[in-house]
């Protein structure tokens, strides 16, 4: 999935959350890694630049056949590092539709 966003600020990087939302309740998807630098944003971020990530979600075959909701969340630098549960401030949110297939 491509993913093209701009800010209204400079960012040095980028954290990216990503959830589906199954029931109402959001269960976060685990990447590799959470800086956007990582998925070929271009790093630092610019304020007014258009910018794209490439995500890709490796689908297990014990995943149900399900449809889903996913969020997509671009957030600044957590402000404490040390606590690995939270989040930054919101950049970017999208939710859309999707489906499990395989």
């Amino acid at each position: 999935m491509d993913l093209t966003f701009e800010t209204n600020e400079d960012f040095d990087s980028l954290q990216i959350y990503i959830a589906g939302i199954i029931g109402g309740i959001p269960i976060q998807f685990k990447m590799q890694s959470d800086d956007v630098c990582d998925y070929k944003a271009k790093c630092p971020i610019k304020k007014g630049e258009q910018n794209k990530i490439k995500l890709e979600f490796p689908i297990k075959s014990q995943y149900p056949k399900i449809s889903l909701k996913v969020q997509v969340q671009l957030l600044t630098p957590k402000p404490d590092p040390s606590k690995p549960d939270q989040k930054g401030g919101t950049v970017l949110c999208v939710v859309f539709p999707a489906q499990i297939v395989y």
